[in-house]
């Protein structure tokens, strides 16, 4: 990681970070703000879900029964936080359908990255034909796009993980292409350790705490941020 943004950097700002052997202060300073930065960047699809749980009380409390009903009385019997941490398996995970659909849904409505663009380095073509010359820059907003009637429906902005569910209360898996939000699933890296991870935090958390908004008047607004990946 640290050789990419190296590279990076030194082509595109004819700047020497150096961070590999951080002789450079300056870009150790620099390559630490960028590790910070994919920090906070991975945990707003859980900060998402908190809030949306926060703002529908009655999907935080379908979310905790079943949590408590995915996992054996002795499983969660115990009162140290680390035992109930390791008890969560895979299997436990699997069980819990209603989360991961509360989950999607949130990554629909509430992506972590809301408007994303692309450098072409060569001269290409979209699916649609539309030509893209070396240089151009593509944006694309899941956060938009995930709004969209047309694509999710006319109720498209409104939070509903039973969209989510067939009708037997499972995981209806959407075609990936669709939205990045359905693409947790796919053999790519990082992306189902992602839910599998955001699904554990939430499973342990939830199991513990209530979470209720300190102000439900108050307007949550999107930061606009410059993010290097």
């Amino acid at each position: 990681m640290n050789a990419t943004l190296d590279s990076i950097v030194r082509v595109g700002c004819c700047i020497e970070l150096d961070s590999i052997s951080g002789s450079n202060e300056e870009g150790k300073k620099f390559s630490n703000a960028f590790d910070n930065q994919a920090k906070i960047q991975r945990q707003l699809p859980f900060l998402g879900l908190i809030y949306v749980l926060c703002k529908y009380p009655h999907v935080q409390e379908k979310v905790v029964q079943e949590i408590k009903k995915s996992a054996t009385e002795k499983e969660y019997d115990a009162t140290d936080i680390t035992n109930i941490t390791a008890t969560v398996s895979a299997v436990t995970l699997e069980k819990m359908q209603y989360l991961h659909a509360a989950l999607i849904e949130t990554l629909r409505l509430y992506p972590a990255v809301p408007v994303d663009g692309k450098i072409s380095f060569l001269d290409d073509a979209l699916p649609d034909g539309f030509s893209v010359n070396k240089g151009d820059m593509v944006c694309y907003q899941p956060y938009a796009i995930g709004r969209m009637r047309f694509i999710c429906g006319d109720d498209a902005e409104e939070y509903k993980p039973e969209r989510r569910l067939d009708g037997n209360g499972l995981f209806r898996q959407e075609r990936p292409f669709i939205l990045a939000a359905f693409q947790d699933r796919l053999p790519a890296w990082g992306s189902s350790l992602l839910t599998g991870r955001l699904k554990i935090f939430s499973a342990v958390l939830l199991h513990y705490f209530v979470f209720k908004s300190s102000d439900d008047k108050k307007t949550v607004n999107d930061r606009t941020t410059i993010n290097l990946t």
